[in-house]
């Protein structure tokens, strides 16, 4: 049975490099769900307020040459009702049919309950990784953008070119914002029915359970043979095939810009991160110990 197609989407989030890339190109190969490359609702809104700008001095230009009767007014509101309905509009667009229709963007995270207002408080998949796995993902991934972008290096990695700043010194400086935003998020989402948080940790070790706890939330069927598609097609390996930037996975043995950091280093990145937030979701410090 198709169901019908809803009026806004659900919403993908999280913090950069915690996984929202590869649980949105999970989601989307499901035949029933649309979750599209990463979007900028920030740019939406900067846009629309331009717009808006320029139209009332339009108006104000119309005004003045047929009489002074006085410019057509708006209020504050206009500009969230039509970034919602850009936000509709753009995600139906991007389903092509697809009867759930969902958008990727990080700055949700860290806006959350302003979108979930705006949006009238959609079903929200919502993932947390690590600190210590983020940051290493961080630094990998703005290193290679410095280099393949040279003109925006600094914006990408500003402190590039300090060479006192070492891959520890980077995690360090990172931890306590990143744990402010995940803290802050899961407090929002604490009790709420229509946010899901998924580890990635749990994720990758058990993708086919996680995946269907997923689409159930999402109200989407789902067979056995539907999720082994899905987990198959959802590996690093499939995903850098299928993609016009195969050096975003990070398979390659010999990249240049993979740090590791030591056991030790580890463990206590670990300990000074678990908050009671984070263990209330099930981090614990022995688990992410594992393997390294």
């Amino acid at each position: 049975m198709t169901r019908p197609m809803a009026a806004l989407p659900f919403l993908v989030c999280g913090l950069p490099k915690s996984g929202t890339t590869f649980l949105q190109r999970t989601l989307n190969l499901h035949p029933e769900i649309s979750c599209p490359s990463e979007q900028s609702f920030d740019a939406l809104a900067s846009i629309i307020e331009q717009m808006l700008a320029h139209y009332a001095g339009v108006l104000e230009t119309m005004d003045r040459r047929t009489g002074g009767q006085g410019a057509s007014q708006y209020g504050a509101t206009i500009r969230d009702e039509i970034l919602r309905s850009t936000i509709g509009t753009l995600s139906k667009s991007f389903a092509r049919g697809r009867p759930i229709h969902g958008l990727n963007d990080n700055s949700i995270f860290t806006a959350i309950e302003r979108f979930d207002n705006l949006l009238g408080h959609p079903r929200i998949v919502a993932i947390v990784r690590n600190p210590v796995d983020v940051g290493l993902s961080e630094w990998r991934h703005n290193k290679r953008l410095a280099r393949e972008e040279p003109r925006m290096a600094r914006a990408h990695f500003p402190a590039i070119d300090d060479p006192s700043l070492t891959v520890e010194r980077y995690l360090e400086k990172r931890l306590p914002s990143y744990l402010r935003k995940v803290d802050a998020f899961l407090a929002f989402a604490d009790g709420r029915g229509n946010v899901m948080v998924v580890r990635y940790e749990q994720l990758v070790a058990n993708k086919a359970f996680e995946l269907g706890r997923m689409l159930d939330f999402l109200g989407a069927g789902h067979t056995a043979d539907m999720i082994a598609g899905m987990v198959a097609g959802s590996s690093r390996k499939a995903m850098a095939s299928a993609s016009r930037v195969p050096a975003f996975f990070g398979l390659d043995a010999d990249d240049p810009d993979r740090a590791t950091v030591s056991r030790e280093f580890r463990r206590a990145m670990l300990d000074a991160s678990m908050s009671p937030r984070m263990k209330h979701i099930g981090y614990d410090v022995a688990s992410l110990m594992v393997g390294h």
